[in-house]
């Protein structure tokens, strides 16, 4: 029997950009440019961030961290929203280890909401087939 090696057994945490555009409160989107990081973070090519069809980010969480947003993805989405002055989604998923599948989903919509500072709230209803969304907020 063939051992695994350490990095195949070690978590990376992987993101994608999720481009679309809004309908109303429907949102439909895809996700594109995936990057891999380490652990517990993970580096992206800002400038393609600047486009203005980004609807927000796509990530994988490990196990233990859960489904919520993290204080590193609290922290990231908040400069994004102030800085594009506009509301974002933050997705997180949890991935199969050895199948690469997406299990469970979450998606957060990261907004400044009216004489408060940035924060965020579950979407409630949305779908992520392949790299296809649609949301509703």
């Amino acid at each position: 029997m063939q051992e695994e090696s350490i990095d195949s057994i070690m978590f990376k945490e992987r993101c994608w950009f999720l481009y679309g555009f809004k309908i109303g409160r429907i949102v439909i989107g895809w996700l594109k440019y995936h990057s891999e990081g380490e652990t517990a973070s993970v580096e992206f090519d800002w400038e393609k961030g600047l486009n203005r069809f980004l609807l927000g980010w796509f990530h994988t969480h490990s196990d233990s961290f859960g489904l919520r947003p993290s204080s590193e993805d609290a922290k990231t989405m908040r400069a994004w929203v102030r800085t594009l002055e506009r509301p974002l989604i933050c997705g997180i998923m949890h991935e199969q280890k050895r199948k690469k599948e997406f299990l469970w989903r979450v998606c957060y919509l990261f907004k400044r909401w009216p004489g408060k500072k940035v924060n965020y709230q579950p979407i409630m209803s949305d779908k992520l087939l392949k790299n296809f969304y649609i949301g509703l907020l």
